[in-house]
């Protein structure tokens, strides 16, 4: 959505009258990107949150060169073609990921023409309102991603006034997050990190995971790491980048199918042993699909059972084992109950991408 000229000083005292404070901006560089912020917000690997109106908001700074083949001469109208496909992608995991089916289009962000989308969430973690901007400059490509419960007056007034003072640079740095040959994730080092980390919990913009045996998308919060990757064998585990407990927390393993070893046997004894370390009778569901393979799986929510080293907490586990390819695949996804809506995102962006590479 665009302001009328003039909206940000009326927005700055809605917002001073809701939360009895004036927005007290200082310069602030995520990603190489320039601009000021209230003493609320913190960068955060490539991130700025801020807390305002009791939740969170989030903008998301995504920053790498255009593709080596765009080297060479071509016209503005390849150029925005480009821009226009890269963007529309974008979005597309973007609106899948947080359960948005609806968007509008702006066409700036700050100074900058851009190819904007915004969509109005459910007003919910797990279906946030969402702004999208992608934005050329320079010879790069930048996404703003935007991501807050709801869109209060207190959050469009940090959006104003972080738009309104945006500045990119015109040197390049390193690149920003992305997927490496041998399937580990490789991390931007051209911002420095906060002293103290916010919590970065919904953001959702995708990124590809690639190995040797699967492709598949998950959202840039999670950090993988990759304990093995052949072409049959494949284990990576998938934490939070900014959250130590909570999750959502992910392991895939893909492993040779031994005839004493069934997907279902598999299945039967993680039921068996999740089950086992929660009191009293957890509540289970069925699973025999993730995305277009069949399989045999559960989600389980319960109380873990406290222990000394660790309190008892509600969880949403869940797992998934399916026989493919003469290999077994397995999934396990784990969550504390208040991140259930992201490991639902997480389960949805998996199943609709998952791709075997043989």
């Amino acid at each position: 959505m665009s302001f009328p000229r003039g909206s940000f000083a009326a927005v700055s005292v809605l917002t001073m009258l809701a939360t009895g404070a004036q927005l007290q901006a200082a310069p602030v560089t995520v990603n190489g990107a320039s601009l000021e912020a209230p003493a609320d917000c913190q960068p955060a690997s490539n991130a700025l949150v801020c807390k305002v109106d009791g939740q969170q908001l989030e903008l998301w700074v995504n920053r790498r060169p255009r593709a080596a083949s765009s080297d060479a001469p071509e016209t503005l109208v390849q150029r925005m073609a480009w821009l226009q496909s890269t963007h529309d992608a974008a979005v597309k995991n973007i609106m899948r990921s947080t359960f948005n089916d609806k968007l509008t289009r702006f066409d700036s962000y700050g100074s900058y023409p851009a190819l904007g989308s915004a969509m109005p969430g459910k007003g919910s973690a797990s279906s946030p309102t969402v702004r999208f901007a992608s934005v050329l400059h320079d010879g790069e490509y930048w996404e703003f991603l935007e991501v807050a419960a709801t869109r209060s007056p207190a959050v469009e007034a940090i959006s104003a006034m972080v738009q309104k003072s945006l500045t990119l640079p015109s040197a390049p740095v390193a690149p920003v997050t992305s997927p490496s040959a041998n399937g580990s994730v490789a991390e931007s080092k051209s911002s420095p990190a906060a002293p103290a980390t916010p919590d970065i919990g919904s953001s959702p913009l995708a990124v590809t995971f690639e190995s040797h045996a699967l492709t598949f998308q998950i959202p840039g919060y999670l950090a993988a790491t990759v304990e093995q990757n052949q072409d049959d064998r494949l284990r990576v585990n998938f934490q939070h980048k900014t959250r130590k407990t909570g999750g959502p927390a992910m392991q895939l393993v893909l492993q040779p199918l031994v005839s004493s070893r069934s997907a279902a046997g598999i299945e039967a004894e993680q039921r068996k042993t999740i089950a086992a370390g929660m009191s009293g009778r957890p509540s289970v569901v069925d699973v025999s699909k993730l995305g277009a393979i069949t399989g045999k799986g559960f989600a389980m929510i319960g109380t873990t059972i406290a222990r000394t080293d660790s309190p008892a907490v509600e969880m949403l586990e869940t797992f998934f084992a399916a026989e493919v390819n003469g290999s077994t695949l397995e999934l396990r996804l784990s969550a504390e109950q208040q991140y259930a809506g992201e490991a639902q995102s997480v389960w949805a962006m998996v199943a609709s991408s998952l791709r075997l590479n043989r």
